[in-house]
């Protein structure tokens, strides 16, 4: 049986996208905990930052948003997993 470890951050009203150093301190936690799934909420994605690419050695295997305040989904996986769509 496969066992994976997920961390799920909801983002929503921290400012990711604006502040660097609440960016560093989400990736040392995925460091530190190396979990094979990170499920980001109320992502609110913006053109501000690329989604893929944004946690090193990750992909982005589902990104979901409805463009609304407190919307949108990112769920990234170790590159290493193997995502089906």
């Amino acid at each position: 049986m496969t066992q994976f470890k997920v961390i799920t951050q909801n983002i929503g009203g921290t400012g990711l996208a604006r502040n660097k150093q609440k960016l560093c301190n989400l990736r040392l936690h995925i460091h530190t905990y190396k979990p094979s799934i990170v499920v980001l909420t109320e992502t609110r994605h913006t053109e501000e930052y690329k989604i893929d690419g944004m946690i090193k050695g990750y992909t982005v295997a589902q990104h979901d948003t409805s463009g609304k305040r407190s919307s949108g989904v990112i769920v990234y996986c170790k590159i290493t997993q193997k995502v089906s769509r």
